[in-house]
């Protein structure tokens, strides 16, 4: 008598996941970089633009979390997650945290922290930005402080596009200062810090 084998059935969080990792990467990614663009151009428009660039993001946050809300009211049976079980599905893209230098100098230290899944804070002592990592490269917003030098830098905004190369665990990067008129692209490199 044969017996027939059966296939260890995923638990339902994980199909979940795993349905949902496509599509919700897809959305979810413009929708942050979007949000933040729209905080930075916020801070600087006035009048009749502040206001409609306001309602924009409500309008889209209010859509994230419409979704959410249906998607959290489809009946699941999670199991309980453990730290292991976490451990297990960390699924980033890239590990990129850590110390860099901006073109390998040693008076322009970079930051970078993870935040969550394949979300990223970059700190640099007169700027800080934020982004994503998808596939090999970092897309993210940025805005100077008041302390950046030379002072027409102090509170200009922008983005960043950076490759990252795995045999250097450095980046090749374009920014563009989207506050400057017309916007202006610079192309550098964030080289890893030695330890």
């Amino acid at each position: 008598m044969a017996t027939k084998k059966q296939a260890v059935p995923k638990s339902q969080t994980a199909q979940l996941v795993q349905s949902l990792r496509t599509p919700l990467q897809l959305i979810a990614i413009p929708i942050v970089v979007t949000e933040l663009v729209l905080v930075i151009l916020t801070f600087n428009a006035q009048g009749v633009e502040r206001i409609i660039l306001i309602v924009g993001m409500l309008l889209i946050l209010g859509a994230v979390l419409a979704a959410g809300y249906s998607l959290a009211r489809q009946p699941t049976a999670a199991p309980a997650i453990t730290a292991a079980n976490q451990a297990s599905e960390d699924k980033r893209t890239l590990r990129i945290e850590g110390e860099y230098l901006a073109g390998g100098n040693p008076n322009y230290p970079l930051s970078i922290r993870h935040l969550s899944d394949d979300v990223y804070e970059i700190r640099n002592p007169t700027w800080h930005g934020a982004g994503v990592v998808v596939g090999n490269e970092y897309h993210g917003v940025y805005v100077y402080g008041d302390n950046a030098y030379p002072a027409n830098l102090r509170n200009t905004w922008g983005s960043h596009r950076a490759t990252y190369d795995p045999k250097t665990k450095s980046f090749n990067v374009r920014l563009v200062q989207l506050s400057f008129t017309p916007p202006q692209w610079e192309d550098g490199k964030w080289l890893r810090a030695s330890s």
